[in-house]
């Protein structure tokens, strides 16, 4: 890449990721969302990302209107980037007056595995938790830092990440093909965790070359893979399992947090396939919210797109 060319890039991420989403730290939230909503019109926002994102979601799903889908993209991956701001600088009581709760989460005292999905944006669902006394220890991909917008927003991000749970990311190794793992999973450090009666919380829709081992499962009609070590191991130690997500109301910016508790189940496969129908759930909601779809052929079975 040119010097020109690595400076627009710089400049574009720091658009993207600090100017335009920061603006929720200083504004009123209703006066920021409609903001938004007038921004997201317009592609120069996460442009490439959104119309690759597109791309590969027309190959699994019926998208009716481009430009809408486009547009709800670009809405929610801004917002998303907005409530790490948010997040560092509203009360609970931001709570109270923007989200929308339906269900109960495991109680608290209790050991849990919480699991969501790259879906819509959802740093108020670990707020909420916390609020209700839960002390989440979220699972967090640690990359090499780049000095770049980009790798200073991630460790932002890992940082409100930390300030909304109440406690330091859980670091875990990153794998794929062309560089095999170099660390172990911390194990023994996840039973301390559950033997203090803390929660685990994990983002469990992640392509299958990041995880060690995974099970089929259906996503949308299509053929996925779901990681399955941290469900066999809560299902043994008969950990409570708990799937939520956080949905964003297009018109008025308010959340809506879903959280449900996942019964006992005979065996692995079911307890995957239970867990990801909620993920069928949120795809019924919206499609564009998924933050995946650039990675799509990863995620799917080969051959099932």
């Amino acid at each position: 890449m040119t010097r020109s060319g690595k400076f627009r890039r710089m400049l574009r991420e720091a658009v993207e990721l600090f100017l335009v989403p920061g603006m929720a730290a200083f504004l009123p939230w209703g006066l920021t969302f409609r903001l938004f909503r007038w921004l997201s019109k317009y592609p120069f926002l996460y442009d490439a990302d959104c119309r690759l994102a597109l791309a590969h979601a027309s190959k699994c799903i019926p998208v009716a209107d481009p430009q809408a889908w486009l547009f709800e993209r670009r809405l929610t991956t801004l917002v998303d980037h907005a409530d790490c701001y948010l997040s560092l600088s509203r009360s609970d009581a931001w709570i109270r007056k923007h989200l929308q709760v339906d269900g109960e989460w495991a109680g608290p005292g209790q050991a849990a595995l919480l699991l969501t999905f790259h879906w819509s944006a959802g740093m108020w669902g670990l707020r909420h938790a916390r609020s209700v006394g839960l002390s989440p220890h979220m699972l967090l991909a640690k990359g090499p830092h780049v000095p770049s917008p980009a790798g200073l927003y991630a460790r932002l991000r890992t940082y409100a990440v930390a300030r909304a749970t109440g406690n330091a990311a859980f670091p875990v190794p990153v794998r794929n093909a062309a560089e095999p793992e170099r660390t172990p999973f911390d194990f023994p450090r996840m039973e301390r965790l559950y033997q203090d009666k803390h929660q685990l919380l994990a983002v469990i829709d992640v392509p299958p070359d990041q995880v060690g081992e995974s099970v089929a499962v259906r996503v949308i009609g299509h053929r996925a893979h779901a990681p399955i070590r941290l469900l066999r191991d809560a299902r043994q130690r008969q950990i409570p399992i708990v799937v939520y997500r956080t949905g964003l109301d297009l018109r008025t910016g308010r959340r809506r947090l879903v959280i449900r508790n996942i019964p006992p189940m005979p065996n692995e496969q079911e307890l995957a396939d239970a867990v990801f129908r909620e993920l069928n759930e949120a795809l019924a909601e919206s499609t564009a919210a998924w933050h995946f779809w650039a990675i799509a052929p990863r995620f799917f079975a080969r051959g099932s797109l």
